[in-house]
């Protein structure tokens, strides 16, 4: 995955990469929310390290981009080790269960290069229960200070899923009395994290986690969010049961089988639930963590039906040969032979390939790939001196992070845009537009590609490239993009 072209949702270019590139760089395009303080610094800084490494490998090629998908993608490894060691007290079978499901289930691993808060939260809260559901049963103080560090920091790269950790944090610490230790040493490992989540604030010359409060406030108090979109309460159970497709007719049951397992798991499951479904703005990715965990629920269960079967089977093989059989003389079947457990993986696999295939995630799989190539062709341009983008549909549109040049951006928009670029046509060399805008543009413009869509009707080729030759001179002027953004109201 991490070396795929996709784009999930406009936020993990333009809220991570591309300030991330900017804290590497000095060059980005800025959005309102980090105009108006709602976005934390510490996911751009803590990216901006293999950016970093990335431009150390190639100046002007995208090694950056792929370096901070393949970090992500490392650091996903961390949920598969989750699932296997939350799933382990049960048995073999279990723990086997839960990390062939989080090996291959499409939406954990289509989330695990995303770099977004909600991605990039839930590879460090799943240690993070796993270390504490560890602390809990063994009382070591360490494990716990390293739970509640993961768990802060989760909580730092989406605060919105801190309800779901406290519920968590109160099973860890029940009984109060068995566990007497555990409340406080969880709570200095996530103050810790949250002091760590803080430095990227300080660094950046902001007040430490201030931009959560800024971000209830504008998004919550004020309704900005709800200008994105409005959803009723039941809407994101119901685009889980249609991103899970016609999987969700079996991870539903057996989720409900597993739940006796980890009860915990599913409190927060509800909890993150429950919570969005009283905000008015929804996407799915919002209850990443629910989705998640139900999955770990569902291989749980699902290694409860296979031992709840196999004893129900031996007792009727029994019952034929010699009777009824005592509950305590049934066979043991945590062992699982290899015929078990291969089938139970390949039903399993059977129903990630549904989900991964079906209607409500299908889509998923080549979202903003267009976009992401033809920023990156835009900035191999031969000669690129200054590149403008004309009516775009949306903005931000450009990042720096995909064009990788060091050249003025410009925005173009609006009925007096074609005189406008027409008497500025010297500041740029190169525009991305609609191939049905070519008239518009100025002379000597001539389409080069539209990457990805030269297959598509005219109508439909959306973001092109048309260039000139020559020099650019007077830099971006009164039109620079980010300026010209906010003249616009973005």
């Amino acid at each position: 995955m991490a070396s795929q072209s996709v784009i999930y949702h406009a936020d993990e270019i333009w809220q991570y990469l591309e300030p991330a590139y900017g804290v590497a760089t000095g060059r980005w395009v800025e959005t309102w929310d980090y105009v108006a303080g709602i976005r934390g610094w510490f996911l751009p800084v803590a990216l901006s390290l293999p950016v970093r490494a990335g431009l150390w490998l190639s100046a002007d090629g995208q090694a950056h981009v792929y370096a901070v998908r393949a970090t992500l993608a490392f650091a996903s490894l961390g949920v598969v080790w989750a699932f296997h060691d939350l799933a382990r007290p049960f048995g073999r079978l279990h723990a086997w269960l839960a990390l062939w499901v989080a090996a291959v289930w499409p939406d954990i691993l289509f989330f695990a290069v995303r770099s977004s808060g909600e991605a990039i939260a839930i590879s460090l809260i799943l240690p993070g229960l796993a270390w504490g559901a560890r602390a809990r049963a063994s009382g070591a103080w360490r494990q716990a200070l390293l739970a509640g560090l993961l768990l802060g920091l989760g909580a730092v790269a989406r605060f919105q899923f801190v309800p779901a950790l406290l519920v968590f944090g109160i099973w860890m610490a029940w009984p109060w009395r068995a566990h007497v230790r555990l409340p406080l040493i969880v709570g200095a490992g996530a103050l810790a994290g949250l002091a760590l989540g803080g430095l990227g604030d300080v660094l950046m010359g902001r007040p430490p986690l201030g931009w959560i409060v800024q971000n209830v406030t504008i998004n919550l108090v004020q309704g900005r969010a709800n200008h994105y979109g409005v959803e009723p309460p039941l809407w994101l159970v119901e685009q889980m049961l249609r991103a899970w497709s016609h999987a969700a007719w079996v991870i539903v049951p057996l989720m409900l089988i597993g739940m006796r397992r980890r009860p915990e798991l599913m409190a927060m499951v509800v909890v993150v639930v429950a919570q969005h479904a009283l905000i008015a703005h929804k996407e799915l990715r919002f209850v990443l963590l629910a989705s998640v965990l139900s999955l770990l629920l569902a291989a749980l269960g699902a290694a409860d039906a296979a031992q709840m079967l196999g004893r129900w089977r031996a007792r009727q093989a029994h019952m034929r040969a010699d009777g009824p059989m005592p509950a305590a003389a049934l066979p043991s079947v945590d062992a699982p032979t290899p015929r078990l457990l291969a089938a139970l993986m390949a039903g399993l696999f059977a129903l990630s390939v549904t989900m991964a295939v079906g209607d409500g995630f299908v889509e998923n799989w080549g979202l903003g790939g267009t976009n992401i190539a033809t920023q990156v062709a835009a900035g191999q341009q031969p000669g690129l001196c200054g590149l403008a983008a004309y009516a775009m549909p949306d903005h931000p549109a450009l990042a720096h992070a995909l064009i990788q040049r060091p050249v003025p951006l410009l925005l173009f928009d609006g009925p007096q845009a074609p005189a406008q670029m027409a008497a500025d046509r010297a500041r740029f060399n190169v525009v991305l537009a609609a191939r049905g805008d070519a008239g518009a543009l100025p002379a000597g413009f001539a389409l080069v590609t539209c990457p990805r869509q030269m297959h598509k009707p005219l109508a439909d080729q959306g973001l092109c490239i048309f260039a000139r030759p020559g020099p650019c001179h007077g830099g971006a002027g009164p039109h620079e993009y980010v300026a010209q953004m906010r003249r616009m109201g973005y």
